[in-house]
């Protein structure tokens, strides 16, 4: 396209000189002349203002497709930065875990459990905690900002409530709206209902064989529930070696 007009526009160069010397060396016809090499070189205008048109559409078209090239490079490169950075984040967190397994006494008031569910809270960035031993029943082993009413609330049947499907459907459940009483967060200012909950299936040879249930005012992000899934095997093989696992 741009080597015809260049063509077009070096014939309409030569015929508007051409007119332009008959005009003037002509006795005859000289207007007609003079008419042709006017036209001529309006051509050439029309001519030379298209193709400046059409090099800034190209050139338009041009800075468009760099500019979403860069966007894509850039969406990339903060993509790959984003899963960097939540990489190195939970394995910080999964190592601060498996370092402060070992580290645990039991005590008189708090059990072993009671110190792996605080942890988990802590690094999950929750508010509460719950950790259930799954084996005939439901059993409550460990809380965190939470007291049940009584003995026989920490445990529930395979089948019973939210803790059931969770057994059931072998998969994580995430709640982001909170029936009003199905947990309480206990401070010192008194109880408040949490806004999100996240129950965690630990599941061992297709089995489950635990449950976390935490709960936060805040939502919770990836981090947590693949903070989660990394900690499960040495979770598991820590609550082994615990006696509420056999019971």
């Amino acid at each position: 396209m741009k080597r015809t007009l260049t063509i077009l526009t070096y014939l309409l160069f030569a015929a508007a000189f051409a007119f332009g010397y008959f005009a003037f060396t002509s006795a005859e016809n000289t207007l007609i002349y003079f008419s042709a090499s006017c036209a001529s070189f309006i051509g050439i205008i029309l001519i030379l203002y298209y193709q400046l048109s059409l090099e800034k559409k190209q050139n338009e078209n041009l800075t468009l497709n760099n500019n979403v090239e860069n966007s894509e490079e850039e969406e990339e490169r903060i993509e790959e930065t984003e899963t960097t950075n939540l990489e190195e984040e939970i394995a910080k967190r999964k190592q601060q875990f498996e370092t402060y397994i070992p580290t645990i006494t039991p005590s008189e008031l708090k059990t072993k459990e009671d110190y792996i569910i605080s942890k988990i809270v802590e690094l999950t960035h929750s508010d509460i905690g719950i950790l259930y031993n799954v084996n005939q029943h439901i059993t409550a082993v460990g809380t965190y900002a939470h007291v049940f009413d009584n003995e026989e609330d920490k445990t529930l049947k395979k089948t019973e409530g939210l803790l059931g499907q969770v057994v059931k459907s072998k998969t994580q459940m995430h709640l982001t709206k909170i029936p009003e009483g199905y947990i309480s967060i206990i401070s010192g200012l008194g109880k408040s209902n949490p806004n999100n909950a996240l129950l965690f299936p630990l599941v061992d040879n297709e089995k489950v064989v635990g449950i976390i249930e935490i709960a936060a005012f805040e939502h919770y992000t990836t981090i947590a529930t693949k903070f989660l899934e990394e900690i499960t095997p040495v979770l598991i093989k820590t609550l082994k070696n615990t006696t509420s696992y056999n019971e």
